[in-house]
């Protein structure tokens, strides 16, 4: 899809709308869907539709669009067809008005994006680096497997074997002189984790009852 060059309106700056923001406009996405009491009606949703084609053009709209998607699929459970069915419904423009856009990260430790901010770990093969924000709370006494709920449960994971290195090196007030499960396994039967005590990484049985905390990643 192509626009002339004179229909394109100018925009001052690309943001990058993080997941997690879209909980700040959930409210409005919510009032704003045509099955909802009040909600536009039909005529107007159409309208709204038609201006979500436009949107996908620009990168605001379209990381909001994006972030919407992500929250209906991984969030309240859609599938793709029922994640973009409910999409069609929205009225984005109100949406992204309201959206109070995240400023980038401050000094290690300072409050960011939900949590604490850790600092930048590299893309693994290849990939993007990301940001890394500890979450706040802890579970323990859970197994691996546990562990890992736990997290997915809070919207996040468990941090990997790099990333708890870097959490023991910026933040490592942050936790207790115990050992906490990372995300990566160590064989059909052990995960590593995390001695926040001594600074070694060792792995365990699955069915340990160790401690855990919870990261997010955010593109740079």
């Amino acid at each position: 899809m192509s626009h002339a060059a004179s229909s394109t309106p100018e925009l001052s700056a690309t943001v990058k709308i993080p997941f997690l923001t879209c909980a700040v406009c959930n409210a409005i996405i919510q009032a704003n869907a045509s099955d909802q009491p009040g909600a536009k009606p039909a005529s107007a949703i159409d309208l709204i539709a038609d201006r979500l084609v436009e949107a996908e053009l620009w990168p605001e709209d379209s990381e909001l669009v994006a972030e919407i998607r992500a929250m209906f699929m991984h969030t309240w459970g859609m599938d793709q067809a029922q994640a973009d069915a409910r999409m069609s419904r929205l009225n984005y423009s109100d949406a992204l008005s309201a959206l109070e856009l995240l400023a980038g990260p401050g000094a290690i430790g300072s409050t960011f994006a939900g949590g604490m901010y850790a600092g930048i770990i590299r893309g693994a093969d290849g990939a993007p680096d990301q940001h890394l924000v500890l979450l706040d709370g802890d579970t323990d006494d859970v197994t691996w497997e546990a562990a890992c709920a736990w997290a997915e449960a809070k919207g996040a994971t468990l941090p990997t074997r790099a990333e708890q290195r870097l959490l023991m090196a910026n933040l490592p007030d942050q936790f207790q002189a115990r050992y906490y499960w990372s995300s990566e396994q160590a064989g059909p039967s052990r995960a590593w984790g995390q001695g926040f005590g001594n600074g070694g990484q060792y792995d365990g049985y699955r069915s340990y009852e160790g401690r855990a905390r919870a990261v997010r990643r955010l593109p740079i």
